[in-house]
């Protein structure tokens, strides 16, 4: 009951800053879901964009809840986010003789899970440069391995017969 009461009076000025920073929060999402659709991947902008805004919202939410609460713990919606984030990267990932695929854009989903989380922590900055890095990442590494798989090294069997995943 304490929670609800506590909840009714934030001022519309702290509700609209958890409404700004999932905001910017779907927006970097966006950018990564963008890099990944355009690398054709099956989970692009609408679902980073939406993981993300769902993640500063909730941290947000987490927060005003706890707010002036003793014992309230608002590392439990992080947590929360990471288990509900784990479920839809599980159903991304698909294994099979030739190898793994969908850990990329499992890891992907997680990331922006966490870049929204930070946005809703009200560090906007690390959200910023968390994005910066993944678009590096995976813009990067993923034109070296195109390169590397387009001059001939496109087995997917290491020296020592395991597997290599495929993002």
């Amino acid at each position: 009951m304490f929670a609800q009461v506590q909840l009714m009076t934030q001022s519309f000025a702290d509700q609209a800053v958890i409404g700004l920073q999932a905001l910017i929060a779907g927006l970097l999402g966006a950018i990564v879901g963008f890099e990944r659709g355009k690398s054709g991947k099956g989970v692009g902008l609408r679902t980073h964009a939406l993981v993300a805004i769902a993640s500063s919202a909730a941290v947000g939410l987490g927060g005003m809840l706890v707010s002036g609460v003793s014992n309230g713990d608002p590392s439990r919606t992080l947590h929360a986010i990471i288990t509900g984030v784990g479920f839809i990267g599980a159903g991304a990932i698909l294994h099979s003789p030739q190898g793994t695929q969908g850990v990329t854009t499992a890891t992907s989903v997680l990331l922006v899970a966490v870049i929204g989380a930070s946005v809703g922590v009200g560090m906007p900055i690390i959200g910023v440069c968390v994005t910066i890095l993944a678009l590096l990442v995976l813009r990067v590494v993923g034109t070296w391995q195109h390169h590397r798989n387009e001059h001939g090294n496109t087995n997917t069997q290491g020296g020592n017969g395991e597997s290599h995943m495929v993002s």
